[in-house]
């Protein structure tokens, strides 16, 4: 009867730490979007633009953050975990987190658990001007959560 009532308090607790996870996670995921559409809001504003050669910076918080074509923050690889610490201050430090093309990929149980709860964000993107001036490939920013619903 000991390891029954064992049994099930250990359970019950493991239960409500996957629960609390499973908040956490689509609680990030919110404050994901919603800090990226700060961020494009602020990029709006000139005086929060400083201008490079023919790239466009976001200053916010002691960091510049490239800003895409499409007015939404880029990371940028050789610097994204300070980028991406600085932006997403809220995420846990443990939680696993990758660079991919100026955006990321983020994996609250690890790397080796992604098909169970991943969040990623990709900017939009486009290929090189053909002769006429048409860029060859576009594709807008992608969204994609595995375990919380999130809307654009």
């Amino acid at each position: 009867m000991k390891k029954t009532l064992i049994g099930l308090a250990i359970a019950s607790v493991l239960t409500a730490n996957a629960h609390a996870e499973t908040m956490s996670f689509e609680a990030s995921t919110t404050l994901i979007m919603t800090r990226m559409a700060e961020l494009a809001e602020l990029a709006k504003d000139p005086s929060n633009v400083v201008i490079e050669g023919d790239k466009k910076y976001l200053s916010y918080r002691g960091k510049k953050l490239r800003i895409n074509y499409d007015g939404n923050v880029k990371f940028d690889l050789f610097d994204f975990d300070s980028e991406f610490d600085t932006v997403f201050e809220f995420i846990p430090t443990e939680w696993e987190k990758y660079w991919y093309d100026g955006g990321f990929d983020i994996y609250p149980m690890g790397f080796f658990t992604a098909e169970k709860c991943t969040f990623g964000m990709y900017p939009a993107a486009r290929g090189s001007k053909d002769n006429q001036g048409n860029y060859i490939w576009n594709v807008p920013k992608q969204v994609f959560s595995t375990r919380a619903s999130v809307q654009i």
